[in-house]
């Protein structure tokens, strides 16, 4: 139903939401860029929202599963997946939760980070649920 390039309306309470499909993964399924601002009314031409976050979420299957009120605006012609896919990083934890040590992802396999890595700016590998995804758009 998603293909890479996609962006898709995600109707919520107080206006609408966008993401973009920027990479399909045959485990964890879509990859998604969303713009986290609210629009209070339709974008005309959604392929101008600020696409910043970077996350793990089954949009797919939650539009299949009449779970949640998006549709697909625009595809973009340009996106070919040619990008590379994006590094995500995961912590090994503690028996009180804390990080022990980090770990990086990038689609195909799994390395530790450096110590002395700054990977702050990586988003973290976790499929998001329903309103985790929504929350994106929360003010």
């Amino acid at each position: 139903m998603t293909e890479i390039g996609d962006i898709f309306e995600i109707s919520l309470a107080s206006g609408f939401g966008y993401a973009k499909v920027t990479h399909l993964h045959r485990t964890y399924l879509d990859v998604l860029m969303a713009d986290p601002q609210i629009y209070a009314h339709r974008l005309e031409d959604p392929s101008n929202a600020e696409f910043k976050d970077v996350v793990l979420y089954p949009l797919s299957q939650s539009i299949k599963g009449g779970n949640l009120n998006a549709r697909k605006c625009i595809s973009d012609p340009n996106a070919s997946g040619a990008q590379p896919f994006p590094r995500f990083r995961f912590a090994v934890r503690d028996r009180r939760g804390e990080p022990i040590y980090w770990w990086i992802w990038n689609g195909d396999s799994i390395v530790p980070a450096d110590p002395d890595q700054d990977i702050s700016d990586l988003p973290i590998r976790k499929i998001l649920s329903q309103e985790e995804f929504i929350g994106l758009w929360r003010t």
